[in-house]
């Protein structure tokens, strides 16, 4: 069945669908609320590079805990707090490295007067991401 074809079910029906193992449900959900979603992070991040990491992680995260889903609830909320709770994550782990490799940087070298290049602070900084 065309993802058309599922534009006649609402959210909650398409969602049982998904825990029923339909996929194509699921790809309904994706198109119906991606927009808004991508709007929002957007918003929060201001770069399309990390919108996209985002809205992966996000939807991913909403397929494989979609039995968690209540559907006493409204869908795009429910998805919409999933990704503004990736975002979180994902900003609270950016300023802790940048942070970290701020601090190593200046409280490590300036005191030892020893001047790090560009390079190695490139390295210390991503050498303290979570990969």
């Amino acid at each position: 069945m065309a993802i058309s074809s599922y534009d006649i079910y609402d959210d909650r029906t398409l969602a049982k669908m998904v825990t029923e193992g339909d996929s194509i449900a699921f790809d309904t959900l994706f198109a119906r609320h991606s927009d808004s979603i991508y709007a929002m992070l957007l918003k929060f991040t201001g770069n399309s590079d990390d919108v996209d990491d985002l809205m992966q992680e996000a939807f991913m995260k909403a397929f494989l805990k979609i039995g968690l889903y209540n559907p006493k609830y409204d869908f795009g909320a429910w998805i919409y707090t999933i990704a503004r709770n990736t975002f979180v994550d994902f900003n609270r782990t950016r300023k802790s490295s940048a942070i970290n490799s701020q601090n190593f940087a200046r409280y490590s070298f300036s005191s030892m007067n020893f001047k790090i290049s560009l390079l190695s602070r490139f390295i210390i900084f991503f050498s303290r991401r979570e990969i």
